[in-house]
């Protein structure tokens, strides 16, 4: 036997034997196929690199291990391009290598959101994941009920660094270092970021009352969510949130602002229904529904100005 023959031979005995382990683990989970059990165990395969039209950045990060230096990676500004980049260079040490690239990867781009775990309430389903939280739930805010109109962040896949808050009562809140939340500091309400709290600072809870932050740590995890509602806020945890986690230092207001184009549109296109819904059958769009989506428009971007 040559040696290409017996180089062959271990190749396709290595892929017997690691289907086989797939198909023990795949039954072992409950999943159907070796397929399945592959996606579950080693995630989805990374996606080809593709190029932007982003200028290139530098992303630095110190690997698990502490007797190695800090890496660099090079890749276009772009948080899925940086990902990829991660992950091709790294993918055969995921523990050491590729977690803490992509979480340095977060780290640049700061994408504000929730972690999966975060908890809100939903009108009719009650107590949700908000990774559960879909287009159309109502969410419970510090005023009543809204709408959740459009997604402003999902991602399963990705790290992400945390702020976790915790309050003198037990309780705590973690949400990424941008994201604006209702702070008090020195008698005075303010929208602040997470990472601009400070032990002292107060938070306001879904009642209007103000507990004490006492510590504050950073935790990496998975997944990230941000739902947008029509009054650009949620009650994460029992405390009251923005929807928004501008780069810049942006009021809360100024964000919910520029938004208004797409608050009109939402309730202009439900507008346009209840009055279609009122009218006979088949009955295509009357000037009626058509002028009161207009005025909707006009409202919101009157309160925009």
């Amino acid at each position: 036997m040559t040696y290409g023959d017996s180089a062959g031979q271990r190749e396709v005995m290595g892929r017997s034997a690691h289907a086989a382990f797939l198909d023990d683990a795949g039954a072992s989970l409950g999943l159907r196929s070796s397929r399945g059990a592959s996606a579950f165990l080693g995630g989805v395969p990374p996606r080809a690199a593709r190029g932007s039209s982003f200028f290139g950045t530098t992303i630095k990060f110190f690997p698990k291990s502490p007797e190695l230096k800090e890496q660099e990676v090079s890749c276009d500004q772009d948080l899925g391009v940086c990902n990829r980049e991660c992950e091709k260079r790294y993918g055969d040490r995921r523990a050491e290598f590729e977690e803490p690239c992509k979480l340095a990867v977060a780290q640049h781009f700061e994408d504000g959101c929730f972690p999966p775990f975060a908890r809100v309430c939903e009108r009719t389903a009650g107590e949700l994941w908000i990774s559960e939280v879909k287009v159309g739930h109502e969410l419970k805010t510090s005023s009543g009920w809204s709408k959740v109109i459009a997604s402003l962040h999902s991602d399963a896949q990705g790290s992400f660094q945390y702020f976790c808050l915790q309050t003198a009562d037990g309780r705590s809140l973690s949400l990424t270092g941008d994201h604006l939340l209702r702070l008090r500091r020195d008698d005075v309400w303010h929208w602040r970021r997470a990472k601009d709290a400070r032990i002292g600072d107060q938070l306001e809870d879904a009642e209007g009352d103000s507990v004490e932050l006492v510590k504050m740590s950073c935790v990496p995890w998975q997944g990230a969510y941000a739902p947008l509602t029509l009054c650009g806020e949620l009650l994460v945890d029992g405390w009251r949130c923005s929807c928004f986690a501008p780069r810049w230092a942006l009021p809360h207001d100024f964000c919910q602002a520029a938004f208004a184009p797409l608050r009109a549109a939402v309730l202009a296109a439900q507008k346009i229904k209840t009055s279609q819904d009122l009218e006979a059958p088949g009955a295509c769009l009357s000037l009626g529904s058509l002028w009161l989506a207009a005025e909707d428009v006009w409202l919101f971007y009157h309160q925009a100005l």
